[in-house]
């Protein structure tokens, strides 16, 4: 059987090309530390309450369908700007100031501590240490290198359209992509066939023609293989695919030369 040459190659951004929840859990530890020096609040323990009560909060919203559509987290919209028309965007954006205060405010007060000064000084202090903390996997860069200017490169990822694009410039890594398709910027995110579609016509390839490279089994790899898109499953914790079974699986992003 010969191998259809690779044309395109699709690639997951949060946890395949770049850390995002050790990077988040990271950002809210050195703002805790702020809570410690204020109220001796220990870091991990309001880290833990913070994700609960921000959890809460964004499950409690009415735009919290449109959230999972699009698959915006709640740990994002602690410091996500939601730019752009939508009208649900357009909510989450006048609400963000809230949310943040609300989930640092009531999560100091489960640690024992009522300080709304101290709170909005967290929630402001969040966002700036995230947004300056960025860390690809040790092989990302090497592995774009090789491969820009040899297939079209289209990152692929679901969230909020500016904190992706943010999440990429910063990471040092937008040069490397032909283009950039972020779920809330068409509606729906993957695994939904609609995003895999726009995908197709970013990676202006056909399906066979294609990989999907990244880390989610169902996200990632379902919604390409729904399409018929091969996907490439970017395993690194060992982790059992399920029902779902990638085209291929792979620990490293430099064993992705043997497929081209």
């Amino acid at each position: 059987m010969v191998r259809t040459a690779v044309q395109a190659i699709l690639f997951d951004l949060d946890e395949t090309l770049i850390l995002e929840k050790p990077i988040a859990i990271r950002a809210l530890e050195q703002t805790g530390q702020h809570a410690n020096a204020a109220a001796g609040v220990r870091p991990p323990e309001l880290r833990d309450r913070v994700l609960e009560r921000a959890g809460e909060l964004w499950r409690s919203t009415p735009v919290i369908d449109y959230c999972r559509r699009v698959g915006i987290s709640s740990w994002e919209g602690l410091w996500a700007g939601f730019a752009g028309e939508d009208e649900n965007l357009v909510w989450l954006r006048e609400w963000s100031p809230t949310y943040r205060f609300e989930a640092w405010s009531r999560a100091l007060q489960d640690r024992g501590v009522d300080d709304e000064r101290l709170a909005r000084t967290l929630a402001g202090e969040f966002v700036e240490t995230r947004t300056g903390l960025f860390e690809h996997f040790p092989e990302t860069t090497e592995i774009l290198d090789e491969l820009q200017g040899t297939v079209r490169l289209v990152l692929a990822t679901n969230g909020a359209s500016d904190l992706q694009r943010l999440k990429l410039e910063t990471s040092g890594l937008a040069g490397h992509f032909d283009d950039v398709l972020v779920s809330a910027d068409i509606g729906f995110a993957k695994p939904h066939p609609f995003f895999f579609e726009n995908a197709l016509r970013r990676a202006n390839a056909g399906p066979e023609q294609i990989l999907m490279v990244g880390d989610n089994i169902l996200k990632d790899i379902g919604g390409a293989q729904a399409v018929g898109i091969r996907g490439i499953w970017v395993n690194r914790k060992d982790r059992e695919p399920g029902d779902i079974q990638p085209f291929a699986e792979i620990g490293n992003l430099l064993e992705l030369r043997k497929f081209l």
